[in-house]
């Protein structure tokens, strides 16, 4: 989200730096930000906060600035974009068959929730509250505690 919060910036950032760094030497791959999502099935173009591709990066026409296979999606929540994150654009992410798992991080308080695909229409959701707590991600193989990406945080 362009002109987000330092919250925002502080959460999307470190979340992403995390990521490439944990996932660094395997297959899989983080972007952050800059990176376009194309879901296909419904034609939505969305720039998710930080996203997954694992193997080969699969782009929409040649064009190295959108990739239509990511396994994991992550958006930090703000006030403006809080309810279509986490209801309407979450509806169209689901018709990305590649999609295994989408984060949503609250930015003024430590709130995660976590969804995870089961079936092609079945998602579960678990939701983490302190930062002495760890984020397990069974798709990547990762297990993410949440104050390497939640602290320095200003919390309402």
């Amino acid at each position: 989200m362009a002109g987000g919060s330092t919250n925002h910036a502080r959460i999307a950032g470190n979340f992403y730096a995390v990521q490439n760094f944990a996932l660094a030497g395997n297959s899989c791959e983080a972007f952050n930000s800059d990176v376009k999502v194309l879901v296909e099935p419904n034609g939505l173009y969305t720039y998710p906060d930080v996203s997954v591709v694992c193997g080969p990066v699969e782009y929409f026409q040649a064009r190295p600035d959108i990739i239509t296979n990511p396994i994991l999606l992550v958006e930090v929540l703000s006030n403006s974009t809080n309810a279509y994150d986490m209801g309407r654009k979450f509806d169209l992410y689901r018709d990305l068959p590649s999609l295994q798992n989408y984060i949503l991080i609250e930015q003024d308080q430590v709130l995660i929730r976590f969804y995870q695909r089961i079936t092609t229409k079945k998602w579960t959701l678990e939701s983490y509250s302190g930062l002495d707590e760890v984020l397990s991600l069974p798709a990547l193989n990762l297990e993410m505690p949440l104050k390497k990406f939640m602290t320095g945080l200003i919390l309402a």
